[in-house]
């Protein structure tokens, strides 16, 4: 199993700062949702979902993401699962 970042809009995945690919093989391997969450968090990144990708597609899990706006600062999204 892979855990992988996904742009909800382009369905590219996360290969490195800057990289995205539509091929989920290239794509960095997080290795856990937690990892993949915190690089969200850390760098920001919005619009995306995390997929838990196994060798047969019908076993692939997708974690929706959320961005609550809060008081502290309205601009930034914060990601939850």
């Amino acid at each position: 199993m892979k855990a992988l970042l996904q742009q909800v809009e382009t369905q590219l995945y996360f290969k490195g700062p800057e990289q995205w690919t539509p091929n989920p093989w290239e794509a960095y391997d997080f290795k856990s949702s937690l990892n993949a969450r915190s690089y969200c968090l850390s760098h920001g990144i919005p619009s995306v979902q995390i997929v838990l990708k196994f060798e047969v597609d019908k076993y692939d899990i997708v974690l929706p993401t959320t961005y609550p706006r809060t008081t502290e600062d309205p601009s930034g999204p914060q990601i939850s699962i």
